[in-house]
């Protein structure tokens, strides 16, 4: 239970990171300030940087093996990930999108990592 509650509360840390940056993204891009590909550039560096987030919040609330906790978070996210995509019909499978899956996984082990060890040389 109180795994569920440790991943929980990192999920809805990404979910807001990642809604709040998107939204003041897509502000930006209506008014004309941010266009093409600096826009594109900047969606994926908020899903990058929302997901190493709440990998490092993920890890600096588990006891051990931090890896082992951000790859469940990240397994979770790209479930729900795949999930909307497949009910949207946007989800595919080439290189490209298993590379980017990859990358998310990646990210929020290693902030995970970087969580439990800033954890514990406050502790010390």
């Amino acid at each position: 239970m109180n795994d569920l509650k440790k991943l929980g509360y990192s999920l809805a840390y990404v979910f807001i990171i990642l809604c709040s940056s998107i939204f003041l993204l897509t502000i930006l891009h209506y008014f004309g300030i941010m266009n093409g590909k600096i826009f594109s550039f900047f969606k994926i560096i908020c899903l990058l940087s929302s997901l190493f987030i709440g990998g490092f919040i993920n890890g600096k609330r588990s006891l051990e093996n931090g890896w082992l906790e951000g790859l469940k978070l990240s397994l979770i996210l790209l479930i729900l990930w795949i999930l909307i995509g497949l009910c949207f019909q946007i989800a595919t499978f080439s290189w490209k999108h298993i590379l980017f899956y990859i990358i998310i996984v990646a990210i929020t082990t290693f902030g995970s990592m970087i969580g439990i060890n800033k954890k514990k040389s406050n502790t010390n």
